[in-house]
C-alpha cells in the first residue's frame, strides 16, 4: 500500500478512511505488540498508541512507498519503548555473565506442541523475560543487541533468556 497525495481523505482525518487504515494495520501488524506482551489488552494500548503516532505522522509525510514497512516500524518502535519504560520501573539486578542452558529437553517437548499452545505458554512468562525471549529467539537480535534496544546489560538479557526458557520447559512439559 502507497501513501500519497492520492490519499487525501486519511490525510484529511477522514473518519472512513482512518477506520479502514487501521483495520488494515491491525490485521496485519497487531501481532508485533502482541508478542511482547502478556495481555491482549496491554499489546492494544501499545498499539493505540502507535497508531496515533501514525496518523499525526501523516501530514508530515510527502508519500510512504510501503505503508505497512513503515507502519511496523512505528509499531515496533513504540513496543521497545514501552518495555523500557516497564523495565526501568522494575528492580535491576546483577546477573552472572554465563549461564547454562540445556535445549534437548526442550526441543522434544516442541515436537509434541502446537503453535497455539506454544504461544499460550510464551504469553505467560514474566514481561522482561517475554520482551528478551521474543527479540532473542523470535527477531534475532543479539544479547548485546538487546541490552541497547531495551536499556538492560548484557548479563541481564542472558539471565531474563534462561529464566524464560526454564519456565517453557516445564509448562511445555506439561502439555506431553
Amino acid at each position: 500500500m502507497i501513501l500519497d497525495k492520492k490519499n487525501i481523505a486519511l490525510i484529511k482525518k477522514d473518519r472512513t478512511a482512518q477506520k479502514q487504515f487501521y483495520d488494515f494495520i491491525y490485521e496485519n501488524l497487531f501481532h508485533i505488540p502482541n508478542r511482547y506482551n502478556k495481555t491482549k489488552r496491554l499489546a492494544e494500548e501499545i498499539f493505540n498508541d502507535a497508531m496515533l503516532k501514525i496518523f499525526e505522522s501523516l501530514n508530515k509525510q510527502k508519500k510512504i512507498d510501503n505503508a505497512l514497512a513503515w507502519s511496523s516500524k512505528i509499531i515496533f518502535n513504540t513496543t521497545i519503548d514501552s518495555l523500557r519504560k516497564e523495565i526501568k520501573m522494575s528492580e535491576r539486578f546483577s546477573y552472572p555473565d554465563e549461564l547454562p542452558i540445556t535445549e534437548s529437553s526442550m526441543n522434544n517437548a516442541l515436537d509434541h506442541l502446537a503453535i497455539e499452545e506454544l504461544f499460550e505458554c510464551i504469553q505467560t512468562l514474566d514481561r522482561n523475560q517475554l520482551a528478551v525471549f521474543s527479540l532473542y529467539e523470535i527477531d534475532g537480535y543479539s544479547h548485546k543487541e538487546i541490552s541497547e534496544l531495551i536499556n538492560i546489560s548484557v548479563s541481564n538479557s542472558k539471565y531474563l533468556l534462561h529464566m524464560a526458557k526454564k519456565e517453557l520447559r516445564v509448562k511445555v512439559q506439561t502439555f506431553q
